[in-house]
């Protein structure tokens, strides 16, 4: 017979439907009062709240460091705006000038080196989040575009932009300088001349 089982061992009765505990560990009862069952279950509830509050702020913390985050990468994106907006004007002129010229008003050699030093910018540009609008053939959008004249053609179909003026831009997907544009329009249908009648 098992000495933990008999009701004269000095062992306590083991209730095998209960966790198993360490060996060696004991188990104890607490006698408290009404009382001090109602304190702990208050404590017990507060320290509920507390905890909701801790898994509210940790979570509103986390929100506003990603907002801040955002926030920054933004300001390093745009913090180069102004002077980009001042330099697009000379690059513009820089273009203006060397498309203006003909083969045979510039050497080859100076050609080549001029070629060379507005890729380095293009590429700088770039780096620095500029790009430049591809517009024509382009789908006129006001919100990218503006329309200098409006051209009538049955060559194209209705707002549809068919020629550049200045080039438009944009700095990390927002548009820093509008394309100012010539938009097709269709064709009015001319009107018979009734006065020769």
């Amino acid at each position: 017979m098992n000495s933990n089982s008999h009701p004269n061992s000095k062992g306590k009765i083991k209730d095998n439907s209960s966790p198993k505990q360490e060996p060696g560990a004991e188990e104890k009862k607490l006698n408290i009062s009404a009382s001090e069952w109602e304190a702990l279950q208050k404590k017990a509830s507060l320290a509920d709240e507390y905890y909701d509050k801790l898994l509210r702020l940790q979570a509103e913390f986390e929100n506003a460091r990603r907002r801040m985050l955002k926030e920054k990468e933004e300001i390093v994106q745009f913090a180069n705006q102004s002077l980009l907006e001042e330099i697009l004007p000379i690059v513009d002129d820089f273009e203006h000038f060397f498309n203006g010229l003909t083969e045979n008003q510039i050497p080859q050699n100076i050609r080549v080196g001029i070629e060379m030093i507005q890729k380095r910018l293009t590429k700088v540009l770039e780096e620095n989040g500029l790009t430049r609008m591809k517009v024509v053939g382009e789908r006129f959008d006001p919100a990218r575009h503006e329309a200098l004249m409006m051209v009538e053609t049955d060559a194209h179909p209705e707002d549809t932009i068919v020629e550049e003026i200045r080039s438009g831009y944009l700095l990390y997907d927002k548009v820093l300088r509008p394309a100012i544009v010539k938009v097709a329009k269709k064709k009015r249908e001319t009107e018979p001349d009734i006065s020769s009648a």
